[in-house]
């Protein structure tokens, strides 16, 4: 049985940009046959998508 992990990234902060990248980098060292990666973004305004 795999394990599901979301990464949450984006948000309203200045460093919106460096979010998108760390949470990419998370994402995609992820252990695919280990987990159910899942990905979530935070808008602007502060919705989780």
């Amino acid at each position: 049985m795999k394990t599901r992990i979301g990464v949450i990234f984006g948000g309203a902060s200045r460093e919106r940009e460096i979010s998108f990248a760390g949470g990419r980098t998370v994402y995609d060292n992820l252990d695919k046959a280990l987990l159910i990666r899942c990905r979530y973004l935070l808008t602007v305004s502060g919705i989780l998508s």
